[in-house]
């Protein structure tokens, strides 16, 4: 398994990411929360507690802990403390108990407080107090098991000693010197030397030992230069390493105390100055320190008494908490760059111990249509590093954590994809825990990345066929990499430039919606388009339940109801003589009402119809017929003659039905009832008609079927049937009832017509004569106007016009009778 120098412990979120893949194989993950000034202590079982810290200077304080479990890289909440603290002591007893004590806590009050975490019941307890508060406390593991507790950025004159077996604190002797952020460590005789800090006189190199016999602390030899900020070793000799501090600036050299001869010599020189903020004795004997404002790691060499730098870390990360892990290796965590706090951890491994971890020419570029580069990095052989926060269009060959051959030197090949933003892009991101920068042109032929439309695509339960669109440079080639399994592409799949993707769906009958993706690609450039389809909204067929399906000849109501599916929407019909007047649509179960009219006719049916997508399914409806479905009135057409006169309709119909006559022509006068019920009779009277022939139309209606009526009446003008006649020519001629139809005479006489050409100014003299019967004329102008008549005129039965022309035109001679109904031969002359 591949484990790089810093190993990220990724949060589950990033395990996903491409940016990080490589820690899904080596299973880590991030802290529950960001934490600075915390503290990391190690179980009896090699896992590691993080105690209290903050997210920030100033902000609340944490009483949290958490657990961190090698085997799996995975951070998990442990039991809170009883109070809040940061900056507080915590360590670890020799019966794998936890003691945390001092540090600062609610309102950011210092506390004299202390407690014991039991691994055994996951619990903790209060023990103590300590004899005074501790702003910033350091505690060490005394050899008897006992611990000391000091406060190393007030520079107390006195330290607690805690007892596990009795839960008491007791304070040593006064020390020599108070001294800020001395440095402290426990001897393999059981004293305890303390060195350096900063004074009221300046930086000292004062140093004292503190001896448990007598519990009190005496002066010893002072190192060769003054400093604090210190982290002293034992080495495996039994002599204390001095390494860096401060003294107004940072310091890069070293010393060794030796307690035999109680005084300090000069060490090797640092590669470079270092303000060490822990120090790690590794199962070698060799020591890695960290520090607060450098990314590098510090690495003494034991078996040389030599220096280097190795690392480096990540970022950098000031106040943070750092344990060595069972197996050697070095966990960081926390911590901030600046003043907010991280959860990001990592490991150190002394695989990497031999020199700083190096990229040797930070920037690449890559091609526009995608292809490989590489970055160069040097690192101690076996040493493993990882590429992390790649940008998405970068990707690392050989996964993303990388194992430095023998050589030292590696090529780290990356293979970008064709660039089809349109411009220039460039990323940084992290290669060996070094920023690296990678640029890309744009592609050539595809500057911009092909776009399919609609996108997404929808598509109703029933299916359907169409086209989507893809728009695209004119030299950009394009394929279809794949479509949704229930998607059938049916045309080209590839194209160069603009273009298009016809398709099939077929219906889906899964009352489930469904969805699926397919890709488009283009020089390598995957675009993916999505089609979604409704699912069947009915997956049953709704049922329909009425309580009748009859109605009365007087009309009603019937009520139904629907039972469907939740997703299903329906509508109803109803036959075509009734009407839905409640419910015509709805979803899921529901009801409606259909409403009947009275039926004035014969028995009827009809089908409705429940209508749902995909689905018609129809109900029959039915209604009797009407008790006056066969009244009839007679005659149902009246004939009228010219002349006028009366007359009368009978109605036939049952003694239930109610009737009544409709509108009749102005000509027509109802003498009797216009309405009624049952059987019946309506009387009426029409005036004599001078003009053309006349027609109207009326109704009855009521409780039965309506029932037309015709009306109609002779004209009363004279029309065709006439001979013409010739000035001078006598004709002879004979009246009966086939004859001509009736003229101005009226309809009870009969009447021929004779027609000549009249010229204005001239005078007509017309003479008819019988032995028959008594003649009558009359003279028509050639508008059919009756300008003359005569009975006499011609002495006793016979008829005389003697009439001057007003204008020229054909006039109409009626040649008729006195009497009604006359008939019998006549004589007829003309003159002009």
């Amino acid at each position: 398994m591949n484990l790089p120098p810093l190993r990220h412990l990724a949060s589950a979120a990033l395990l996903a990411c491409a940016t990080l893949s490589a820690q899904a194989q080596i299973s880590t993950g991030t802290m529950t929360v960001p934490r600075m000034f915390h503290q990391a202590s190690t179980l009896p079982d090699g896992r590691i507690m993080l105690t209290g810290g903050a997210p920030q200077p100033g902000s609340n304080i944490y009483s949290s802990t958490e657990i961190y479990d090698p085997v799996n890289g995975q951070f998990t909440p442990g039991a809170p403390m009883l109070m809040p603290r940061r900056s507080h002591a915590a360590v670890t007893l020799l019966d794998g108990r936890i003691l945390v004590a001092g540090g600062m806590s609610t309102n950011g009050y210092y506390t004299n407080t202390a407690e014991i975490y039991d691994p055994a019941t996951g619990q903790w307890n209060m023990t103590g107090p300590m004899n005074t508060t501790l702003a910033d406390a350091i505690g060490l593991l005394l050899n008897d098991g006992r611990v000391m507790l000091l406060d190393k950025r007030a520079g107390g004159l006195e330290a607690d000693v805690f007892n596990p077996s009795s839960g008491l604190f007791t304070r040593t002797g006064p020390m020599v010197e108070r001294a800020y952020d001395s440095g402290l460590v426990v001897l393999p005789d059981g004293r305890v030397l303390k060195m350096g800090g900063l004074s009221s006189d300046g930086y000292s190199r004062n140093a004292e030992l503190w001896d448990p016999a007598t519990n009190q602390w005496s002066a010893t030899g002072q190192m060769n230069e003054p400093r604090n900020t210190l982290q002293p070793v034992v080495l495996g000799n039994g002599t204390v390493l001095v390494a860096g501090g401060r003294r107004e600036w940072s310091q890069s050299s070293t010393e060794i105390y030796d307690p035999a001869a109680g005084q300090f010599s000069t060490g090797a020189t640092m590669p470079t100055s270092f303000e060490p903020r822990s120090a790690k004795l590794l199962p070698n004997g060799d020591i890695v320190y960290t520090a607060d404002w450098t990314r590098q790691l510090m690495r003494y060499q034991a078996a040389t008494g030599t220096w280097n730098l190795t690392g480096p870390q990540r970022k950098i990360a000031r106040d943070n908490a750092v344990a060595r892990l069972p197996d050697g290796r070095v966990l960081i965590t926390g911590g901030s760059e600046l003043n907010e706090a991280t959860s990001y951890a990592a490991i150190w491994e002394p695989a990497c111990a031999g020199q700083v971890t190096e990229v040797m020419s930070p920037d690449q570029d890559f091609a526009g249509d995608g292809g490989a580069a590489s970055f160069v990095v040097t690192a101690a052989p076996g040493c493993r590093f990882e590429a992390a926060e790649l940008p998405s269009w970068l990707t690392v060959n050989g996964g993303n954590v990388q194992q430095m051959p023998e050589s030292g030197l590696m090529e780290v090949v990356f293979t970008a994809a064709p660039n089809q933003t349109g411009a220039a892009r460039n990323a940084s991101f992290m290669l060996a825990n070094a920023s690296v920068n990678a640029t890309q042109g744009a592609s050539p032929n595809c500057p911009s990345a092909p776009v399919v439309s609609p996108n997404p695509f929808n598509v109703g339960n029933l299916g359907a066929s169409g086209t989507l669109s893809v728009t695209a440079a004119a030299t950009c080639p394009w394929s279809v990499a794949s479509m949704p399994s229930f998607v059938t592409a049916t045309g080209a799949t590839s194209g160069t430039g603009n273009g298009s993707i016809a398709f099939t769906v077929p219906a889906n009958n899964d009352p489930a919606a469904r969805s699926g993706s397919g890709q488009l690609v283009a020089k390598g450039q995957y675009v993916t388009f999505t089609f979604t389809q409704d699912g069947r909204p009915c997956p049953t067929v709704p049922t329909i339940s009425l309580n009748t399906s009859t109605f009365p000849a007087t009309g009603g109501t019937a009520t139904g109801t629907v039972a469907a599916a939740t997703t299903c929407t329906w509508s109803i019909s109803a036959p075509s003589w009734a009407t839905v007047s409640a419910g015509a649509t709805g979803t899921g179960n529901g009801s409606f009402t259909i409403t009947g009219p009275a039926n004035t006719g014969a028995a009827r049916s009809g089908s409705g119809m429940l209508t749902a997508p995909g689905i018609a399914s129809t109900f029959n409806m039915s209604q009797a017929a009407s008790p006056c479905a066969s009244w009839s009135i007679t005659p149902s057409s009246a004939s009228i003659p010219a002349a006028g006169g009366s007359g009368s309709f009978t109605v036939t119909a049952n003694a239930a039905c109610t009737w009544s006559l409709g509108t009749v022509p102005s000509w027509l006068t109802l003498t009797g009832t216009r309405s009624g019920s049952g059987n019946g009779s309506i009387s009426y009277s029409a005036s004599a008609n001078t003009g053309a022939a006349r027609s109207a139309t009326t109704t009855l209606s009521g409780s039965g079927p309506s029932l037309s009526v015709s009306l109609n009446q002779a004209s009363g003008q004279a029309t065709a049937c006439s001979t013409p006649i010739t000035s001078g020519t006598p004709v002879s001629g004979s009246l009966k009832s086939n004859g001509c139809p009736a003229g101005a005479r009226g309809g009870s006489y009969y009447t021929d017509r004779y027609t000549f050409s009249g010229t204005g100014g001239k005078v007509a003299t017309i003479v008819m004569s019988s032995s028959s019967f008594d003649t009558y004329l009359y003279l028509r102008d050639p508008a059919g106007n009756v300008v003359r008549s005569d009975d006499d005129g011609g002495g006793g039965t016979n008829s005389r016009i003697s009439f001057t022309l007003p204008s020229s035109g054909t006039y109409t001679i009626e040649a008729t009778s006195y009497g009604s109904y006359s008939t019998g031969a006549y004589s007829l002359s003309f003159a002009q």
